[in-house]
């Protein structure tokens, strides 16, 4: 039996959310601040944002890269995983945007395949499926952060999601 393991990237390997935010911080008030967080929680565009505050979309992205970091436990799982399967990365991003990401953070040779939203979004069960059969799965584990996006529901996928953003927390707690 051929298991595929499948990762989201956004909010999974990395820590997006709190890059997003970083950048946004430096650039407008504390009561802009704590109302474009929220926002960024419920996955607002961000060019959106940008052009609600009068911010420069590109200024905005650039920060963002500088803050963007690797979260620690998706790397752990990602390491301990692709000893023993293919793993392949599964984003709704575009290519461009995973890619200057995956850089970044160091894990750009990583995957087998990367499949990023030109080729499908997540969760299309004919899209995963396609992933499926190319890669000559019998099985594969879907692991990401949005249980929207990436809970997969079809033959053949074990959908896995976990908030790593509250393993810190936990692990902090047993010391």
């Amino acid at each position: 039996m051929k298991i595929g393991i499948c990762f989201d990237l956004h909010n999974t390997l990395t820590d997006a959310n709190e890059a997003w935010k970083l950048a946004y911080k430096d650039l407008v008030g504390n009561s802009e601040y704590l109302e474009i967080s929220k926002r960024i929680d419920q996955k607002e565009s961000r060019e959106k944002l940008c052009v609600e505050h009068g911010l420069n979309y590109s200024l905005v992205t650039q920060k963002y890269r500088e803050n963007l970091s690797i979260n620690e436990y998706g790397l752990l799982l990602l390491n301990s995983l692709s000893k023993y399967f293919e793993v392949c990365l599964v984003t709704n991003s575009s290519k461009e945007k995973a890619i200057n990401d995956l850089k970044k953070i160091g894990l750009d040779q990583k995957f087998n395949k990367i499949y990023t939203k030109e080729n499908g979004t997540k969760p299309d069960p004919e899209y995963i499926k396609n992933i499926i059969k190319e890669n000559n799965f019998d099985l594969v584990l879907m692991i990401g952060n949005d249980i929207y996006e990436d809970f997969v529901t079809s033959d053949n996928v074990v959908p896995l999601i976990i908030d790593f953003t509250k393993c810190g927390r936990a692990l902090k707690l047993k010391k």
